[in-house]
């Protein structure tokens, strides 16, 4: 009768590890995935911010020329985080336990939290040089006033972008949490039982 309880104590650990274990593969997969979708994403607006404000501070002039020459400038920072970025979602993972996914979908939801309200300092930013640059004449009234608009608008995309990453992080990390919920450790009359 003992024999025939720790078989299927054994078939029924067995059965729950393979499930939690395809939920992590699943989960960490989706982490890669959605990181991976976003870097390009990321890099997409980064080109096109760098070829149209290239194009845009030669053929321009006044605010609008200021306003496409820092686009450029701030799209090779987003370049510069992107690409990275990418070449690291092909790195695969060493471990793959329920702490490390967990940890790794917490960090990712943090940094777009943090990231998030960075870009609501940029946007002030650019508001406020804006303002400053309404202050002052000729060359550098444009250039601040073309700066702050850039930098409202860059601000505002990543504002987007990082809302919309941690939307999706979150969304799969609801997942993690129903695992955690249903962990139980039940005592046995020889040790305990731990079921996922």
């Amino acid at each position: 009768m003992i024999r025939l309880y720790l078989t299927f104590v054994l078939l029924v650990s067995c059965f729950s590890f393979g499930q939690t274990t395809s939920l992590l593969e699943e989960i960490n997969q989706r982490q890669v995935q959605q990181t991976r979708n976003g870097m390009i994403s990321l890099n997409a607006w980064a080109g096109a911010n760098l070829l149209s404000g290239g194009i845009g501070f030669y053929t321009t002039s006044g605010d609008t020329r200021y306003f496409h020459q820092m686009n450029a400038f701030w799209n090779v920072v987003n370049l510069g985080i992107a690409i990275p970025g990418i070449i690291g979602t092909y790195k695969k993972s060493s471990e793959l336990t329920f702490e490390s996914v967990y940890k790794r979908q917490k960090q990712l939801e943090t940094i777009y939290l943090f990231n998030a309200g960075l870009d609501v300092g940029y946007m002030a930013t650019g508001w406020a040089l804006f303002n400053f640059g309404n202050t002052k004449t000729g060359e550098l009234r444009h250039r601040f006033r073309g700066y702050g608009q850039s930098l409202v608008l860059q601000g505002g995309y990543l504002l987007i972008y990082d809302l919309v990453m941690f939307a999706l992080f979150k969304k799969s990390g609801k997942k993690l949490d129903t695992v955690w919920k249903n962990v139980t450790i039940t005592p046995t009359g020889m040790g305990m039982i731990i079921s996922f």
